[in-house]
């Protein structure tokens, strides 16, 4: 008993890694409790491997594939859905060039007839590479000339100075009468 296992977050390999070594411990005569302590498994957890490995052998401790739910979009489609992002809003009728989450969940429906609720849009879009980006609010009339005028000169002349400080005393007292 070399190693000891942390619980910490494992992935689907470590754990059939974990679970194989365990099963060669129980098999060379370890104690639960000494699987236990090397593990940091419960007692449950050891006698539903224990179990597997009677019933089915060591193969029932392998690492199993949790297929999930399949993708309503399939890979080519996701891939006609960044060319279709790529050509812009305006190219899909809209006023602005600007992709919300509304517009891209129609565009993603009216394409492929997969209607998507707007929060999955936004993790779609991430798993694609695209991020949020919020546009920044500027007036139409901004004039940038006026602008750098005001920040450069007017600003700097009516900007207050610091006031110029007398010397204080370093004495806590005050000075004595004469």
């Amino acid at each position: 008993m070399e190693e000891r296992w942390h619980p910490q977050q494992l992935t689907r390999a470590q754990l059939e890694e974990r679970r194989l070594a365990a099963a060669k411990q129980l098999e060379a005569g370890a104690s639960r409790p000494q699987i236990k302590a090397l593990f940091g498994v419960s007692y449950t957890t050891i006698q539903r491997w224990v179990a597997r490995l009677e019933a089915e052998g060591e193969g029932a401790l392998l690492a199993t594939v949790s297929s999930g739910r399949p993708a309503a979009l399939s890979v080519e489609q996701r891939d006609q859905l960044v060319t279709l992002l790529r050509q812009g809003a305006v190219a899909h009728h809209h006023a602005q060039d600007q992709w919300t989450t509304p517009r891209v969940r129609d565009l993603i429906g009216s394409t492929f007839g997969v209607w998507y609720h707007r929060d999955h849009v936004r993790k779609l879009m991430h798993s694609l590479g695209w991020s949020y980006q919020k546009p920044e609010k500027r007036a139409l009339e901004r004039d940038e000339q006026a602008i750098t005028q005001w920040t450069e000169v007017t600003y700097l002349e009516i900007k207050k100075k610091p006031r110029r400080r007398t010397p204080q005393s370093s004495s806590p007292t005050n000075a004595a009468p004469t």
